[in-house]
């Protein structure tokens, strides 16, 4: 069966490029633009650094005292409310400096390069990336996870991905408890969210190479890269919750209701038994023959009960409707076209996506 987080990542794939297009429009107009803006001088004087290929280059950087007060500006200001329990400046930048053994053995590693390193290489390097994430415990805070990948992300910017709760973690379906759960569910938190880097890249590849190579400023490697998606992904749904008015008025205009008592007709008709077991979707194609008009000018969004949503603060309306009859649910867009998927909030676990349908009926 489909779980939450894997709903989104497949949903992600599946629009990449879109997601990664929202992200570029919207950026420069949220809270989020002012720290990412601050960050990109940092960046560039890090590649510098790299381009003259010094033989230890954390020796190099950390002994810059420019460049570790950029560090300790730049995290701390990416930090959010977070910030006000980043550890001292001096107490930082020695934690940071402990780190220079164990980075410059990673220092060359990217993402696409673990991706393709053999098990024993890869597990090897895991350890590596996992002894310097627990040595950077930099704030008094009980989650770690935050301000430990930030840090890691603006030393080796091609390997790790920057970790908040906002966006990746609501991406990822990982509560609050879960981010300030004890130390070693951290790490397995941290490395989990990696690899789900790691499986995006895998399965986007080309789409991520085609905007690095097309690179704009804040597309300065391939974890940001997946990052900004997610942001753009996240983005959308915000939107979608809060009720975009161009959509509402579209929802407005549109003549007639959706015939919901025709759709649990159907559903209940079509699915059987496997209706409380399995996920189900629906597409735009198909959509009249359940609800008697198209979802194609549907408002977009959703309402995961598990997730702690309640249908009654739901705006779109179909999520909605399936919500107050016990289901979670979706109406996303893939390639263009709507969609809607639901199933019960009990299931867990992987499987593949039902669809009702011609193919079933």
């Amino acid at each position: 069966m489909k779980t939450v987080e894997t709903i989104n990542i497949l949903c992600l794939k599946e629009n990449f490029v879109h997601f990664h297009e929202t992200f570029s429009q919207e950026i420069k107009n949220s809270n989020s633009w002012k720290p990412l803006r601050k960050a990109l001088p940092f960046i560039q004087k890090y590649r510098e650094y790299i381009t003259i290929g010094r033989k230890r280059l954390y020796d190099a950087l950390f002994s810059n005292e420019e460049f570790m007060d950029d560090l300790y500006d730049i995290v701390w200001l990416w930090m959010g409310q977070g910030r006000r329990r980043l550890k001292d400046r001096t107490i930082f930048k020695k934690i940071v400096r402990d780190t220079e053994d164990s980075l410059e053995e990673i220092k060359n590693i990217t993402m696409e390069d673990f991706l393709e390193m053999e098990e024993e290489t890869k597990g090897k390097t895991e350890r590596k990336i996992v002894n310097i994430f627990e040595t950077l415990d930099v704030t008094e805070a009980g989650c770690k996870i935050v301000s430990g990948s930030k840090t890691l992300h603006f030393l080796i910017p091609d390997l790790i991905p920057p970790i908040d709760r906002a966006f990746t973690g609501n991406f990822l379906s990982i509560s609050d408890y879960q981010f300030s759960s004890p130390k070693d569910d951290q790490t397995k938190i941290f490395l989990y969210i990696f690899h789900k880097y790691l499986e995006i890249l895998e399965e986007c590849y080309s789409s991520i190479v085609c905007i690095y190579k097309n690179k704009q400023e804040y597309d300065y490697s391939v974890p940001k890269i997946i990052d900004n998606t997610i942001w753009g992904y996240c983005e959308e749904e915000r939107r979608a919750k809060k009720g975009c008015l161009k959509t509402k008025e579209i929802e407005r205009k549109s003549s007639g209701r959706y015939d919901y008592e025709r759709f649990w007709h159907r559903v209940r008709e079509e699915a059987g038994d496997k209706l409380y077991t399995e996920v189900w979707e629906i597409t735009e194609s198909e959509s009249p023959h359940y609800f008697g008009r198209s979802i194609k000018n549907t408002m977009m969004g959703k309402c995961v009960l598990e997730e702690g949503d309640k249908p009654e603060y739901i705006t779109p309306t179909i999520p909605r409707h399936i919500g107050k009859k016990g289901f979670s649910c979706r109406v996303g867009r893939s390639k263009g076209k709507k969609y809607v998927m639901f199933w019960d909030p009990s299931i867990s676990g992987d499987g593949s996506v039902n669809k009702l349908g011609s193919e079933k009926r």
